[in-house]
């Protein structure tokens, strides 16, 4: 059995409050393709999460949230 993100693969959503002004925040991906130039393209850690970065179009407050793989 393979684990997968069910985030990164469009299997279902997860809607985020903001901390500090309660608004729905946007997810922008996994952090790591922030890194550098080349980190969109690399391999996915196996650790059984995948870590999206979150962001406040009202306040500008970013979030990291740990989203649980699951096996297909």
């Amino acid at each position: 059995m393979e684990k997968l993100c069910p985030i990164c693969n469009s299997i279902c959503t997860k809607h985020v409050r903001c901390t500090m002004c309660g608004e729905f925040m946007e997810d922008m991906g996994r952090n790591s393709q922030y890194y550098d130039s080349y980190s969109a393209e690399a391999e996915i850690n196996n650790s059984g999460k995948c870590i999206h970065l979150y962001h406040c179009n009202k306040c500008n407050e970013e979030n990291l949230v740990n989203i649980t793989e699951i096996f297909i």
